[in-house]
This record gives structure tokens, C-alpha cells and sequence, in this order.
């Protein structure tokens, strides 16, 4: 018997979180099942957090100190470690929040 791993973790590069039901949140997809730690935070332009979590299932809905953030382009950075113990130390982006 062989196993395959599964590190399959898809992160969108955008998100429109105006209310009508498509890409209203930020969010990760992928073999969300065979994570065992999740660490992600995401930083405006001039470095800020703006948001953070340590679940798998998060949505960002591009809220921040209870006001709606302006279109701009934000910066993630993402920790992760798998049932199995793979881990990974840092995956970084940008997710663009358009209006």
C-alpha cells in the first residue's frame, strides 16, 4: 500500500466582498482536512494587520476595526503543519479586495 500526501492548498489572489453571494470572503481551499495547524495574517499597505486566524475554516470578509476596507491590494503570510507533520514554515501572497 502506498500513500500519497495530500499538501493541496489553494489561495485566491482576489475577493469581492460586496454581498452578492461570489467571492464574498477571503478564504484558503484545498486538503483543508489534513491540516493539523493553520496560522494565517494578512497586512494592509503600510504593514498593519488587518486580520488573523488559526482556523482552517476562516473567511475574511474584508472588515476591519469595523469599517469596510477601500479595493487595495493586501499581503498574506501563511503557516501550516499537516496530520502527518510535513510542515511549512511560510507561504506568502497578495490578495487584491476589489468593491
Amino acid at each position: 500500500i502506498f500513500v500519497t500526501p495530500d499538501y493541496t492548498i489553494f489561495v485566491p489572489n482576489a475577493f469581492t466582498p460586496n454581498g452578492d453571494g461570489n467571492n464574498d470572503f477571503f478564504s484558503i481551499y484545498g486538503n483543508l482536512k489534513g491540516i493539523e495547524f493553520m496560522e494565517i495574517q494578512v497586512f494592509n499597505r503600510w504593514g498593519e494587520k488587518v486580520y488573523e486566524s488559526q482556523d482552517h475554516n476562516f473567511a475574511w470578509d474584508g472588515i476591519y476595526k469595523g469599517a469596510a476596507q477601500v479595493p487595495q491590494v493586501f499581503v498574506w503570510q501563511l503557516k501550516l503543519t499537516f496530520l502527518d507533520g510535513h510542515r511549512e514554515e511560510l507561504r506568502k501572497g497578495s490578495v487584491t479586495l476589489i468593491r
